[in-house]
């Protein structure tokens, strides 16, 4: 979800890493056409929950994607809101202020 934020951002600025790939998302792509896929349903994930290759191979969506995503996109579940980035968040860059002073002669 933390994802979707930073590419659905409108308001708040980042540092240059994530700032880089959300500018790359956003020069290929819509942040409309961007949906959240479930850690139970995203394949990327299995790797992390320590399944091993086989188990991986086995399952098959690692190749076909989750198995929602071959059903109509009526079926697919509600897209969850995106709440507005904590501006504490590690990757938000901090507002930079200025004060400018005018001199008078």
């Amino acid at each position: 979800m933390i994802v979707l934020q930073y590419i659905k951002n409108k308001k708040r600025r980042f540092h240059t890493f994530v700032a880089n790939r959300v500018a790359i998302i956003h020069d290929g792509s819509s942040p409309e056409s961007w949906r959240h896929v479930d850690g139970s349903l995203n394949p990327a994930d299995d790797a992390s929950r320590g399944l091993n290759v086989s188990e991986i191979v086995a399952k098959k969506r690692w190749k076909q994607g989750p198995a929602i995503l071959w059903q109509d996109e009526s079926e697919w579940p509600e897209l969850p809101t995106c709440s507005d980035i904590s501006p504490d968040d590690t990757e938000v860059r901090a507002e930079a202020k200025s004060c400018a002073v005018e001199r008078r002669q």
